[in-house]
C-alpha cells in the first residue's frame, strides 16, 4: 500500500503537576512523496517552544511512524544538535533530545527545524499524518504535498477524541473534505486547526487513486 503515517507528540513534565521547562507555542508538519520513488517520504518539522525557566537547554519530542525502513533525523537549526534517537518497541514511539545553541532565559523563545528522511522499504504506511495536543498549543499546520502522479482521490482533517469504550481508540468529534492546491505540478493539502484542544488528535487522512497506485 503506498500510503504513510506520521504522528507527532511530545512527552509530558516529568511530575503530573510541574511545570514543564518549556510550553509550545506553534508546530509545523510538512509531509512530502518523492516523485520518482513513492516509498521515500520526507517530513520537515519547525517548533517554537519558550522557556518558563532559565536555563533551558535541552529539546525532547517523539513521533510514531508506519512504515518499516529508513528513519533519520537532521537538525536543520544551525548550531543545535542532535545528542540521541532511541525506540520503544512496545508502543512503536521513537524519542529524540536536541541541544539548542545556547541556554534559554525565562520567556526567550527558541525554533527547533527538524527533517526527517523516511523510506518504506515494505510499504506498510497508512495515509495519516497527525499531531497529538498532550499540552497547550497555539497554532498547527499540517501539510501534505504529492506529486501529480500521486493525486489523492479525496482528503479530510479530523479532529479527533479518545474513545470511551476503546474501540476505535479514536473517534471524531469534526471531520472536513479539504480542498488541495496545485503548486510548482505538486499537489498540496493543508490542515490549519482554528482551534486546539488538548487531549485531541488532529489529523489529515486521504484515499489513493488505486489506479495509479498498482501502476507503480
Amino acid at each position: 500500500m503506498l500510503a504513510t503515517a506520521f504522528f507527532a507528540g511530545w512527552t509530558m513534565a516529568s511530575r503530573r503537576h510541574a511545570r514543564p521547562e518549556y510550553d509550545w507555542e506553534s508546530a509545523e508538519y510538512e509531509y512530502r512523496f518523492d516523485k520518482d520513488d513513492p516509498r521515500q517520504h520526507s517530513q520537515t518539522t519547525r517548533i517554537t517552544i519558550r522557556a518558563n525557566r532559565d536555563g533551558v537547554e535541552l529539546f525532547k519530542n517523539r513521533y510514531r511512524w508506519t512504515g518499516n525502513g529508513k528513519s533519520e533525523i537532521t537538525i536543520l537549526t544551525p548550531r543545535q544538535r542532535l545528542l540521541t534517537e532511541w525506540s520503544s518497541r512496545e508502543a512503536g514511539w521513537r524519542y529524540y533530545y536536541v541541544m539548542l545553541d545556547h541556554p534559554l532565559k525565562k520567556g526567550e523563545p527558541a525554533t527547533i527545524h527538524i527533517q526527517h528522511e523516511l523510506y518504506d522499504s515494505s510499504n506498510t504506511f497508512d495515509p495519516i499524518v497527525a499531531k497529538n495536543v498532550i499540552e497547550p498549543l497555539t497554532s498547527l499546520k499540517l501539510r501534505v504535498i504529492y506529486p501529480e502522479s500521486l493525486a489523492p482521490v479525496s482528503v479530510l482533517a479530523r479532529e479527533r477524541v479518545p474513545s470511551r469504550n476503546g474501540d476505535p481508540l479514536w473517534r471524531d468529534v469534526d471531520r472536513q473534505p479539504v480542498p488541495t492546491q496545485r503548486s510548482a505540478g505538486d499537489v498540496v493539502a493543508l490542515y490549519e486547526p482554528r482551534k486546539l484542544t488538548v487531549g485531541r488528535r488532529y489529523e489529515l487522512t486521504w484515499i489513493w487513486d488505486q489506479t495509479r497506485k498498482s501502476s507503480k
